[in-house]
Order: C-alpha cells, then sequence, then structure tokens
C-alpha cells in the first residue's frame, strides 16, 4: 500500500487554515456527544529558543471513546465509513498543525459485558509521505483492558509547524 503526497495534502490536511484544522478536532468531539472538552496548550521552556512558543496542543473530551475493538477501523482506516455523514478524515486534521499524533482513547467494549478498554497509538506524518510503504511500517497500537473508566478520546498534536513550514 502506497500513499501519493496529495493524498496527505489535498485530502487529509484540506482544511482552509490551520485554525479551521484544529476546529475540526473540537468538532469531532461533539459529534462523539462529549459534554465537556478540553483544549491544553503546552508553552516552550522560557530559558529554551524556539520558532514555535508550544511543545503540542492537546483536545481530550469525555465522548464515546473507541474500544480496542473498533480503532483499527474508526481511527486508523482513511475515509472510514464508520460515522454516518462523515468523511472519515477528521482526525488527521492534526497533521496539518504539527508532524505527530498522539491518540488515546477508553471505550466500552460493543459487547455488553466486555471488557472497556485504554487504546493509545502514534501516527507520524512521515509515515504518510510520498513513496511510503505503510505495510512496512511499524506501527504500534498498545491497549489495555480498565475495569472502572470513563469513556474519553485525547489527541496530542505535537512536532508543530513554525510558520514558515504551514502550507
Amino acid at each position: 500500500l502506497r500513499f501519493n503526497r496529495r493524498l496527505l495534502t489535498e485530502t487529509l490536511c484540506k482544511y482552509p487554515t490551520t485554525f479551521d484544522a484544529f476546529c475540526e478536532l473540537i468538532n469531532n468531539a461533539v459529534q462523539a456527544g462529549a459534554t465537556q472538552v478540553d483544549i491544553t496548550v503546552d508553552y516552550v521552556a522560557e530559558e529554551k529558543v524556539s520558532a514555535i512558543p508550544f511543545t503540542f496542543i492537546e483536545v481530550r473530551d469525555n465522548g464515546c471513546g473507541v474500544h480496542k475493538d473498533d480503532f483499527e477501523k474508526k481511527l486508523l482506516e482513511v475515509a472510514t465509513d464508520a460515522k454516518a455523514g462523515g468523511q472519515g478524515i477528521g482526525r488527521f486534521a492534526g497533521l496539518q498543525l504539527g508532524k505527530t499524533l498522539e491518540i488515546e482513547s477508553c471505550g466500552k467494549s460493543p459487547l455488553s459485558n466486555g471488557p472497556a478498554t485504554r487504546t493509545t497509538v502514534t501516527l507520524r506524518r512521515d509515515l504518510l509521505a510520498a513513496g511510503s510503504n505503510l505495510a512496512e511500517q511499524n506501527i504500534d497500537v498498545d491497549y489495555e483492558e480498565v475495569e472502572k473508566h470513563s469513556t474519553f478520546f485525547r489527541i496530542r498534536v505535537s512536532d508543530l509547524y513554525s510558520e514558515n513550514e504551514i502550507k
């Protein structure tokens, strides 16, 4: 499986501005039934010189979350049809803000008596660069079963682009 750079620039990072891409991450929380959305911006230490004032931007919500059994279909499949009326690309909006996405979610089992899981994955934009063979990439998806839980979804965007890198 190979991705052409156009997939990334014309489809996944299609938002007119970085603000629109950021708003898409918040919209995903609303669509997941969240009643609370927390936004965290971590600033670079004052003593460090950096072209970018932030180390990461994070959006966390208390929406329905994604269980490990649904994680690949709902989060790792590009243009998934998992959500009615959706395009299946909203979570990739973060790649318009930075080079690395860390996704963590706690979701209930699709089976009524199954355990809930907390699942994490890190995606890097360079894996979607022209000529990348995703079948050969090692994308680790970690999960653990959890007994007491509150569902949530968190996406952290890091390796943020400087003003000169934003396209």
